[in-house]
């Protein structure tokens, strides 16, 4: 789907379904937010990889939960895994990811989880041999090239 300088991609396979945005803009562009809300069926079970922040090592224990247990102050990073009642489950996952923030999860309304990203960060500070915190942030989440493309959201299903 294609408007003006910006293209809305979807690939559907038998094992799952991606999208992703293109976009052909002179010069340097800011991002101030992607906004997605998934909406489910049905109050499906998940594992829930719950973060405290978006600083993660990502090795977090994933809590086995009803999407309607989750809110707004509920953060996930990826993959996050859906069991629906009847059928195959459904990984929620990225890929292409390049000078774009990672893509996080939110609980939402019922059995809806929402896309977040983490602000790009204004100031850092090193705290160890490998540890940088972000301690203050702009009002954006991306600075990047007006040409290029944007990480494929993937939804894989499987049994």
């Amino acid at each position: 789907m294609l408007f003006k300088d910006y293209s809305f991609v979807v690939r559907a396979f038998n094992e799952g379904v991606a999208y992703r945005f293109e976009t052909s803009l002179k010069g340097d562009i800011i991002v101030k937010k992607e906004y997605a809300l998934y909406n489910f069926n049905g109050n499906y079970m998940c594992w829930w990889p719950k973060e405290r922040s978006f600083h993660s090592n990502n090795q977090v224990y994933y809590d086995y939960k009803a999407l309607m247990e989750l809110n707004n102050e509920d953060l996930g990073s990826l993959p996050l895994v859906l069991q629906p009642t009847v059928g195959p489950k459904i990984a929620i996952t990225e890929t292409d990811l390049r000078d774009y923030p990672g893509m996080w999860l939110k609980g939402a309304e019922g059995t809806s989880i929402m896309l977040t990203n983490p602000q790009y960060p204004k100031k850092t500070k090193q705290e160890g041999d490998r540890d940088v915190f972000v301690t203050e942030r702009e009002d954006y989440i991306a600075k990047t090239e007006g040409t290029r493309t944007f990480p494929w959201r993937v939804f894989a299903i499987a049994d």
